[in-house]
């Protein structure tokens, strides 16, 4: 079955403490899931009660072969377009949100023609000074 894969950080130190996987699994006709931290189980209540956020994995890899989450900052054709990967309610897709690039739609839906010309250069949580250079 598909599973989904998190990147889960903890917002007070901006660092990733682990990769979160969520499971669809029949037992004895009942549907349930299974969140996994670092290969340990553990419930929901993890991030009540502390300050952890969950960037999902979109699917896709970079030219690099370097998973994608939402957050994440791209360089599209060696830095023409900066974006941020964002999940997008209104179009239930992940998009990216055009930090820098002269384009003028400022959302672009995540197509297969981006993947070859696509590369993770930080994130919006560890690369804050990388994200404010390209602010317009």
């Amino acid at each position: 079955m598909r599973g989904i894969q998190f990147r889960v950080r903890n917002l007070d130190t901006n660092k990733v403490i682990g990769y979160e996987f969520l499971t669809d699994q029949y037992h004895k006709g009942y549907h349930w899931h299974k969140i996994y931290i670092d290969n340990e189980d553990i419930g929901d209540d993890v991030f009540k009660e502390n300050n952890l956020n969950r960037e999902q994995y979109i699917g896709l890899d970079d030219e690099n072969n370097t998973l994608i989450y939402e957050g994440d900052i791209v360089s599209i054709n060696n830095n023409e377009i900066i974006a941020e990967v964002i999940y997008n309610s209104e179009s239930t897709a992940f998009i990216l949100k055009v930090i820098k690039g002269n384009i003028a739609c400022k959302k672009i839906i995540f197509n297969a023609a981006f993947i070859n010309n696509i590369e993770v250069i930080g994130n919006i949580y560890e690369n804050k000074k990388l994200l404010e250079e390209w602010i317009w």
